[in-house]
């Protein structure tokens, strides 16, 4: 299981390749299907082939996303390995420093 840690304002990039069983390209049957078993963690971009996603942070929390498809004509169902997702909370970086200069008084 790959285990992947981030914050609610970054994302990454999960591209699948089809195997067979000798590791070479295989064909499946049509786009895989993407599961996050704890909603509102991440946010899943598909794109239209479903071998590629984006996974965007969304809220502090930990979820898994397994991807799935099916081969044969719907004979063999194959999952991937869940990707382990823990996300923190984005910290707000200061981009500058205010100066706050009180009155002038005697020493």
């Amino acid at each position: 299981m790959a285990s992947v840690t981030m914050a609610s304002n970054q994302k990454f990039t999960v591209v699948l390749q089809p195997l067979d069983a000798a590791n070479n390209p295989g064909q499946i049957d049509g786009p895989p299907t993407w599961t996050v078993d704890t909603p509102g963690v991440v946010t899943l971009q598909i794109s239209s082939d479903g071998l590629t996603a984006v996974v965007l942070g969304e809220a502090a929390g930990t979820c898994n996303i397994t991807p799935s498809a099916t081969s044969g004509g719907g004979a063999n169902s194959i999952s991937g390995a869940p990707i382990n997702v823990s996300v923190t909370e984005a910290l707000n970086p200061a981009t500058q420093l205010a100066e706050n200069i009180g009155p002038v008084t005697n020493q």
